[in-house]
C-alpha cells in the first residue's frame, strides 16, 4: 500500500512539472505571430476548440466570459485544431458564436496541441510564465460525459485553477478529464 501511495504522489509531482516552450510561435488568422503560451500577466490560457464540435461550440460564451473576467491578469488564445479550416471560416465561427477579440490560431501542425497534451475540444491549458502547465482539462463539469450534461455547472475547475494562480498558490487540481470531441492527431489525418 505504501508503494502505491508513493507512486501516486510521484505521478502527481511529475504531472505538476510538465512544461511547454513559452516562446513557441504560431500565426493567427490575421497573419500575426502569436506566442500563446507566453502569458500576459500571471498566466496564459489556451482553449483547444474546433468549429464543428457541439460541446466546444456550447462553451463559446463561457470562454468569452472567462477571458474577459481575467483580462489583464491572463491572456487568452483560441487554438483551432482543424488544419483544414481557413482564416475566413474561423472568423465566421468567431462571429457566429460570440467569441471576443482574443487571438485565434489555426494549429495546422497541432504544435500547441502536442506541447500542451490536449486530447479533446474543448480543453484548456493554463501556462505559467516559466512554461509550467499549471492546469489542463475541462472548463467546468457541465458535461458529465458525451450526451449527458447538467443544466448548470457545479464544479468550476478552470476558474478555481486561475484563482489559485492569481493568488500565487499551487493549483490544487492540476488535471481534469475534459469531455468533448476527440482530437485526431494530424499525422493520422494525412493518411
Amino acid at each position: 500500500m505504501k508503494i502505491a501511495f508513493q507512486l501516486v504522489v510521484l505521478s502527481g509531482l511529475l504531472m505538476a512539472q510538465e512544461r511547454v516552450n513559452p516562446s513557441l510561435a504560431v500565426k493567427d488568422i490575421h497573419g500575426q505571430t502569436q506566442h500563446p503560451f507566453e502569458g500576459k500577466g500571471k498566466a496564459a490560457m489556451v482553449f483547444f476548440i474546433t468549429d464543428d464540435c457541439p460541446i466546444s461550440n456550447r462553451y463559446a460564451h463561457e470562454i468569452r466570459r472567462i477571458c474577459e473576467a481575467y483580462a489583464g491578469r491572463a491572456s487568452c488564445t483560441l487554438d483551432y485544431i482543424d488544419a483544414s479550416l481557413t482564416p475566413e471560416k474561423v472568423q465566421k465561427h468567431l462571429t457566429e458564436f460570440g467569441h471576443g477579440s482574443y487571438p485565434a490560431v489555426i494549429d495546422t501542425k497541432q504544435a500547441l496541441v502536442k506541447a500542451a497534451g490536449a486530447t479533446v475540444t474543448p480543453e484548456v491549458a493554463v501556462i505559467l510564465a516559466d512554461g509550467t502547465v499549471a492546469y489542463r482539462g475541462r472548463i467546468d463539469n457541465t458535461w458529465a460525459t458525451w450526451g449527458q450534461n447538467r443544466s448548470h455547472a457545479t464544479e468550476f475547475d478552470l476558474k478555481n485553477a486561475l484563482d489559485e494562480v492569481m493568488a500565487g498558490k499551487p493549483v490544487t487540481v492540476a488535471r481534469t478529464k475534459a469531455v468533448g470531441c476527440y482530437i485526431t492527431p494530424v499525422e493520422l489525418l494525412n493518411h
